[in-house]
C-alpha cells in the first residue's frame, strides 16, 4: 500500500526588523558591553587591592631572621651532654663538673685526648669547642651528641646532615694557615671545623655557637 505523503506545510517568513528595534537592539549590546566590562575591572581591582594587603602583611625581617635558642648554664648544657654520652656507652668522654678549669671565660676539661672548651658570657654558654687529634667513629659520635646537648629538638638525622656538611666542606677555605669549613646554622645552632696541621700531625677543633634570643 503506498503512503501519501504528507503535505508541507509553508514556512513562515521572518519578520524583518523595524529601524527602532534595531536601534535598541545596539542599545542593549552596548548597556551589556559595558557592564560586563565594567564587572571585570572592579573584580580584578578588588583582587589586586587584596593581593596587595595580603603582600604587605608579609614581615620579610621574620623570613631572614635566625633560629634561635634558650640561654643555658654550663652546668645544665654538660648535664645534658653527658646524659647523652651514657646513653651512646661513651662514658668515658664525660665531664666531671667538679674538676672543669676555669680561665676567665673560659671553661676547660681533657679526658682521653678530647678537651672541651665553654665560653661562657653572664653564666652563659655561648661556644662549645671540642678539640682532638684524631678523627674516629668516637669523636664523630661525641661531636653530634654535643649539637644535640645545645638543642634537644635536633634529631639523629639533624645533626648527622650537619656534620657530613662540614666535614664535605673542610677544605672550602683557609684562615692563617688552618683549613676551615663552611658555617652550618640550623635551629638555634651554628657549627664549622678548623683543622690546622702541625708537620704530618693535626688539631681539630669542632665549634659549636649558640645563637640565642
Amino acid at each position: 500500500m503506498i503512503k501519501k505523503k504528507k503535505d508541507k506545510k509553508p514556512k513562515k517568513e521572518r519578520k524583518k526588523l523595524t529601524k527602532k528595534q534595531k536601534i535598541l537592539v545596539i542599545i542593549i549590546a552596548i548597556v551589556l558591553g559595558a557592564g560586563a566590562y565594567f564587572l571585570g575591572t572592579v573584580v580584578t581591582k578588588t583582587y589586586l587591592n587584596n593581593k596587595k594587603k595580603e603582600d604587605q602583611k608579609i614581615d620579610f625581617e621574620e623570613m631572614t631572621k635566625l633560629e634561635t635558642i634558650k640561654s643555658v648554664s654550663i652546668d645544665k648544657l654538660v648535664s645534658s651532654y653527658n646524659e647523652l654520652l651514657t646513653a651512646k656507652k661513651l662514658d668515658k668522654y664525660k665531664i666531671d663538673k667538679d674538676k672543669i678549669n676555669k680561665k676567665d671565660t673560659l671553661y676547660e676539661y681533657t679526658t682521653n685526648n678530647i678537651t672541651y672548651v665553654f665560653q661562657v658570657k653572664n653564666k652563659k654558654v655561648e661556644i662549645m669547642t671540642i678539640y682532638y687529634k684524631e678523627e674516629n667513629d668516637d669523636t664523630k659520635e661525641i661531636i653530634k651528641l654535643a649539637m644535640q646537648a645545645n638543642n634537644s629538638e635536633l634529631t639523629d638525622e639533624d645533626v648527622t646532615n650537619m656534620y657530613d656538611s662540614i666535614i664535605r666542606t673542610r677544605t672550602n677555605k683557609e684562615e692563617d694557615g688552618a683549613k676551615v669549613s663552611e658555617y652550618f646554622q640550623y635551629k638555634g645552632i651554628e657549627a664549622n671545623l678548623k683543622e690546622t696541621v702541625i708537620g704530618d700531625k693535626s688539631i681539630y677543633q669542632f665549634r659549636i655557637g649558640r645563637i640565642t634570643e
